[in-house]
């Protein structure tokens, strides 16, 4: 039997709710989505998101040519792989082949965490958070810390909302086995950009809708088509706790019951914006993240001190993407955000706070990359 959390948790947080707690930091305009149109296609091998880390890791420690990341020490991957079985994952290893190794760039690549021109990769900005801010042990990256999950999870929805959500559709409905939620892949999917066709007043958007619509009834052969889709996609989920492989001797797929209020949500929402990205990553934390001990309350200063101590570059102006600074709140912070929503108090309710000598100043734009908190000396300008 299992045991209960006994901490006392909110209701699931919406995403009017984190659009108000954060106020002009979040949008609440739609996601723009690529071209991917929100269901990202990578290779079935690329389905274990510590070898995304690792890789990213030797990114980071200057491994950038092509060429160098193709021929990886073998020691190095024979305790990466040590490092999965060990953990308990049976598949998605990394291995000496070109290919397999490919793979993995690529699906980093798609989640914008890699950049690639030529025969280089560099690190995205969202790639660079990870190494600086999240900080896994890239050489050994199982069990994965929560901080990583609750990344891992905002960095999935933003590139693969409804290929997820046509996955986690089929399982709130019953299916409890791979090759089922395979075959009803073609249809969730047409289910989900249907929904989104009818519910945009966004002209770009109905278009995207209505293209990828096209472009789905057109598989020639669903089931193959989305037995390349579906696996990474349970793994990433499996990775990140939300699914559980009962796969002893069923092989049963289900949903961790701690998951199924936000997901519910999750899938009901037929244009996603950048609030309910942050709800939906702010309930997962809440859901996932061990309330401590201590039942103390960081300040705003406090909050923004630790995100400035892992984000910001030392320089003349220091200062920090706000996109960046809600994201390390959402990883480190979770409890803390979340007790600020249910007593209904602004994150931040000045455009400038003052911290023990230093200013800390709110500069907003029209485009949320181009939004920055930046730090001074008190009374400096």
């Amino acid at each position: 039997m299992q045991k209960k959390n006994p901490v006392n948790r909110v209701s699931c947080a919406s995403a009017k709710q984190v659009a108000e707690l954060f106020g002009g930091l979040v949008s609440t305009s739609p996601i723009w989505f690529d071209s991917a149109s929100g269901v990202v296609s990578v290779n079935t091998q690329a389905r274990r998101l510590g070898c995304l880390i690792f890789l990213i890791g030797q990114v980071a420690h200057g491994r950038k040519i092509q060429s160098l990341l193709f021929s990886l020490p073998v020691h190095e991957l024979t305790d990466l792989k040590q490092n999965l079985t060990d953990n308990g994952y049976t598949s998605g290893y990394l291995t000496k082949k070109a290919s397999s190794i490919e793979h993995y760039l690529n699906a980093a690549v798609e989640f914008r965490l890699l950049a690639k021109q030529g025969s280089m990769f560099s690190l995205t900005n969202r790639g660079q958070f990870l190494t600086d801010a999240v900080r896994p042990d890239c050489g050994h990256p199982y069990p994965l810390n929560q901080q990583a999950k609750t990344f891992f999870l905002n960095v999935l929805l933003r590139a693969d909302y409804f290929g997820l959500a046509a996955v986690v559709s089929s399982l709130l409905q019953g299916a409890r086995r791979l090759i089922q939620i395979q075959r009803e892949h073609q249809s969730q999917l047409l289910c989900l950009f249907n929904g989104a066709a009818r519910s945009s007043a966004d002209s770009r958007l109905h278009r995207m809708a209505q293209d990828r619509i096209i472009n789905i009834r057109n598989w020639k052969k669903p089931e193959s088509y989305s037995e390349h889709l579906v696996s990474a996609k349970l793994n990433w989920l499996i990775d990140l706790g939300i699914v559980k492989d009962i796969s002893n001797s069923t092989s049963e797929l289900v949903l961790g019951q701690e998951h199924e209020q936000w997901l519910n949500d999750f899938c009901k929402i037929a244009i996603p914006t950048e609030a309910h990205i942050a709800a939906y990553t702010l309930n997962y934390a809440m859901v996932s993240t061990p309330l401590e001990a201590r039942d103390d309350e960081p300040s705003i200063c406090t909050l923004l001190d630790s995100a400035f101590l892992r984000l910001a570059h030392r320089g003349t102006l220091v200062k920090v993407r706000c996109t960046d600074v809600i994201l390390f709140l959402l990883c480190f912070h979770a409890h803390a955000l979340s007790r600020r929503l249910r007593v209904q108090e602004p994150l931040f309710p000045e455009s400038v706070i003052e911290c023990n000598g230093k200013s800390y100043k709110l500069t907003l734009a029209s485009r949320p990359t181009q939004s920055f908190i930046v730090c001074s000396k008190s009374g400096g300008k």
